[in-house]
């Protein structure tokens, strides 16, 4: 009886674990996880990306359950591994000027890494971030709603030349998330 009850234990918090979204982010800064970011909300094995080129430089993902990890790629999708972080709790990886990755995605471990099931990875067209995160030159940090993978590119460009007017005219995101 003792055994049948763990063993049920141990099934429903892995459960309530793999329906936990999480909040990921990819950002322009190298040595740190802070600034500018595109970030993903999701509840895992979800393929996200790409972001304009000044992205990518490091990724944290916050609160990553126990048994999970969170991975960044290079390349066209989640096929070109390049680090991984494992949790608990809040994971940054930085590249500190290396590679930067145009991918990132978190899972829980005991399903294997993305990139061994390329052709599924190939095939499968990655989920666009769905928010963007900045401070503007007053110090506010907003959070913006991403939409499609058009105003991805629009973001970066507004993002890059500080033109905080125009991004000002994205919606904004209902929860804000730390900067």
């Amino acid at each position: 009886m003792q055994i049948a009850f763990s063993f049920k234990l141990t099934a429903l918090l892995a459960l309530i674990g793999a329906a936990q979204a999480l909040h990921y982010c990819a950002y322009t800064n190298t040595i740190s996880c802070s600034g500018d970011s595109f970030c993903c909300d999701d509840g895992g094995a979800e393929c996200c990306g790409p972001w304009p080129t000044a992205w990518g430089w490091s990724a944290q993902f916050e609160n990553l359950p126990a048994g999970t990890q969170g991975q960044g790629y290079t390349g066209s999708a989640c096929v070109d591994f390049n680090f991984v972080v494992f949790g608990p709790g809040t994971q940054c990886h930085k590249s500190g000027g290396g590679t930067r990755v145009t991918h990132i995605n978190w899972f829980h471990s005991p399903t294997g890494k993305r990139s061994n099931n390329e052709t599924e990875t190939q095939d499968r067209e990655c989920a666009t971030p769905s928010s963007f995160q900045y401070e503007d030159d007053h110090g506010v940090q907003h959070v913006i709603k991403i939409s499609s993978k058009e105003e991805v590119e629009i973001i970066g460009k507004h993002a890059l030349e500080k033109n905080y007017a125009a991004l000002s005219t994205f919606p904004k995101c209902e929860i804000s998330f730390q900067v």
